[in-house]
This record gives C-alpha cells, structure tokens and sequence, in this order.
C-alpha cells in the first residue's frame, strides 16, 4: 500500500489496517504474517533522493522490534518515529 502520493493502480494505505491510522507521505508499506502468526511492517522511503523521518501513528500502543537487529521502537501515544536512508526500506516484527 502506498502513501500520498498513490501511484495509479495502486492502493493507498486504509486508516485503521494493521492498526495503523496515519503515516508519513510518500511510503509504500506491506503487511505480512509468517507461519507462527508473527505480524510484520515492511516501510519503504519511496524518496529516492533524500533521507527522512518517518512516522507511524497506531490506535493503541503498538511497538515495532527492528529487524534484524530487534531493536524495539517504543510509541508515545501510539506514534512511533524513525529515519529512513534515500530509497531504504525497513523490516519491523510488530510486538504489542
């Protein structure tokens, strides 16, 4: 899913899926779930150019373990912020 702006033929990210309610432009960001039901975020900076802070804003209080480093990303009041390199994509396990 992408957010603003969308790419013809593509979807837009959907308030409340995955718990998310609201992210940073110019992102594509992918769902997954493994074999064991672990429940994954793949963020991707669509900017090619310039790095970026990002953020994810959930309805509750969602935390993201960074992989493969597992680093946890704590959110405050639900949101959590990150930075992206040019064109960087990210792995995250969500961990409520």
């Amino acid at each position: 899913m992408h957010t603003t702006p969308v790419p013809a033929d593509n979807n837009p990210l959907e308030s409340g899926y995955w718990g998310i309610q609201a992210a940073s432009d110019n992102l594509i960001i992918s769902c997954n779930t493994d074999a064991e039901s672990r429940r994954y975020l793949v963020i991707v900076n669509k900017n090619v150019n310039e790095a970026r802070d990002v953020f994810l804003q959930f309805e509750d209080d969602t935390n993201l373990a960074q992989i493969p480093e597992m680093t946890l990303l704590a959110s405050k009041d639900g949101k959590i912020c990150f930075t992206m390199a040019p064109g960087g994509g990210k792995l995250f396990e969500i961990a409520k």
